[in-house]
């Protein structure tokens, strides 16, 4: 609906556009000859209406109806453009949340085979190409294309010879230099997209890996990595802001020219300035308006054009499939075992086999530790068992009822799941334990009865703000250990029936680690532990261990593997 009514003001516009070009013949006509609107025909009505007694009197009035017009004509452009550009905005902020949204929504396996600067760039850079280098534009363009069409109407009403060849010119000169520079345009958006990923890749890593960049002295290494993709990224912007510019001071210079001839061309065929002034000043006047409705129909192809891969990118994030939201997600609830049927996986058709016709039965409450090589496939198992990868053989069964992507949400609102690198976001500690949730409905009851069993509550109460104190981004104001043991927390936090511990306590001391493993083994056993370790002595409570050897499973009495 605002679009539509954005086209109903582009055309509105464009008639006052119109008029305002149609006014300009009587209105220098009445300057050169009064007397001649003063006996015409079509000015009877006003003249009477007006009382108007000589042609001198007629004047004044129509300097004010021509003023009118003209202000007319322009607010209504201001009105565009303040329009277009809330509309543009409006459309923008859905079109960056759509994105986002499709980009959380996809499965776990897009995010670790997809570049997190890809994403980045795609939110900050991308999006912002498309809403003011093709949504904006397009709204220019049409609206500079309604004017032309107006503009040229009215100049073939006026000189329908000298207009068809004006527009020849003009039309034939702007069509070559486009031909001549849309290539350069396209590779122009790719270097632009490939750098802007660049530049952002390496912020992260120098950022993030900034204890060993300093320790390597590696500063200039950086810094000269992303002043050659800035310095590339920048070089085809501005190549691109000059081919839009380009052709607007060479069709002013060549728009003189031609208004030159054509008043030489006009005054020798009339043989009197006077009789052609009124019929030049309306194609001044028309020029005036015609030309930089021109050079915008140009400069928004050259927009569109050098925004093309990036509409491209953001098109092909908005393809992505995304669930139908479900306000009522069914239960599933874990009462009796979780079974493994034939379960093999690869990360790639082609790739190579990471699990192999895996078979096992957890029972409720079993506490089960994994070992194995690194790369075996232990983190693997447990992200088919979390329902974060998908695309396995075989099945998987929770209490005789067989999971499918349908029944996977419900499934995982069973599971709480604590990794070798937490993430913190940098809020309060209270905030990251009980992640997700908003802030006033925090149980800080809860926090603080979890925070017991993991631990967190020895270093909390050293700080004057205690659960209230900021960890800093990524936790950089706390210890590895004292990350690791939020993160132990706010999986307890969840009070979820199956909580698994992927390296979870290695950055932990052996006696902070016996401790938080106490407290986390005495819980009743409504909780199933899945836990993977590579210290032994992590897995000195569990039932028994199970081994992961080339994608194929072992399963060891505990007295025999400690």
């Amino acid at each position: 609906m605002q679009l539509f009514l954005l086209f109903i003001l582009m055309l509105v516009s464009s008639f006052a556009e119109v008029l305002s070009i149609g006014a300009v013949l009587p209105f220098i006509a009445m300057l050169t000859s009064p007397e001649k609107l003063f006996y015409h025909p079509l000015f009877k009505s006003f003249v009477k209406t007006f009382e108007i007694h000589s042609p001198n009197e007629i004047i004044l009035p129509l300097t004010i109806v021509f003023i009118v017009v003209v202000i007319i004509a322009g607010f209504l452009r201001l009105l565009f453009g303040w329009l277009s550009s809330r509309l543009t905005s409006a459309s923008g902020s859905e079109l960056s949340s759509e994105v986002f949204k499709r980009v959380l929504y996809q499965p776990y396996i897009v995010h670790i085979t997809k570049n997190s600067s890809e994403i980045i760039n795609t939110l900050s850079h991308k999006v912002d190409g498309i809403v003011f280098g093709v949504i904006l534009t397009t709204f220019t363009l049409v609206n500079s294309i309604i004017l032309v069409i107006s503009v040229v109407t009215s100049l073939l009403l006026i000189q329908p010879q000298i207009a068809v060849y004006s527009m020849l010119i003009f039309g034939i000169s702007y069509s070559v230099i486009a031909w001549f520079v849309r290539k350069r345009l396209i590779r122009n958006s790719l270097n632009i997209v490939t750098n802007q990923a660049k530049t952002i890749k390496v912020i992260q890593e120098s950022l993030g890996g900034v204890r060993d960049m300093i320790l390597d002295g590696n500063q200039e290494l950086y810094a000269k990595y992303y002043k050659e993709a800035d310095f590339s990224l920048r070089r085809s912007s501005a190549l691109n802001s000059y081919i839009s510019l380009f052709p607007k001071y060479t069709m002013e210079t060549l728009g003189m020219v031609v208004i030159a001839i054509l008043a030489f061309y006009l005054t020798i065929q009339s043989g009197s300035i006077q009789k052609v002034l009124p019929i030049l000043g309306a194609i001044g006047f028309g020029s005036q308006r015609i030309l930089p409705a021109i050079q915008q129909i140009y400069n928004s192809w050259v927009s569109i054009s050098g925004n093309y891969h990036q509409l491209t990118d953001v098109l092909t994030i908005l393809s992505y499939p995304i669930p139908k939201p479900k306000k009522d997600i069914p239960s599933l609830k874990f009462n009796q075992s979780i079974k493994l049927i034939n379960l093999s996986f690869r990360y790639k058709d082609q790739g190579p086999v990471i699990l192999d016709n895996i078979n096992m039965c957890i029972s409720k409450g079993d506490r089960i530790g994994f070992i194995g090589s690194t790369g075996a496939g232990k983190s693997t198992l447990l992200d088919i068992i979390m329902g974060l990868l998908y695309s396995y053989e075989g099945n998987i069964i929770i209490d005789n009822i067989t999971l499918t992507n349908e029944s996977m949400r419900a499934w995982q609102n069973n599971i709480a799941h604590v990794p070798q690198f937490i993430f913190l976001a940098d809020a309060t500690i209270a905030e990251n334990i009980a992640f997700g949730i908003p802030k006033e409905q925090i149980d800080y009851d809860k926090v603080k009865e979890v925070s017991s069993i993991a631990k967190v509550s020895d270093f909390v109460e050293n700080y004057v703000t205690g659960y209230e104190t900021i960890v800093g981004e990524r936790g950089i104001n706390l210890s590895g250990g004292q990350r690791q043991r939020i993160g132990i927390a706010r999986a307890l936090y969840k009070n979820a029936s199956v909580l698994i511990l992927d390296e979870a306590t290695s950055a932990l001391d052996n006696i902070t680690e016996k401790e938080v493993m106490n407290g986390i083994m005495s819980l009743n056993r409504n909780l199933t532990l899945l836990i993977i370790a590579h210290r032994l002595s992590s897995l000195q409570d569990c039932d028994y261990i199970i081994e992961i050897i080339d994608g194929t499973i072992k399963k060891h009495e505990l007295s025999k593997v400690l």
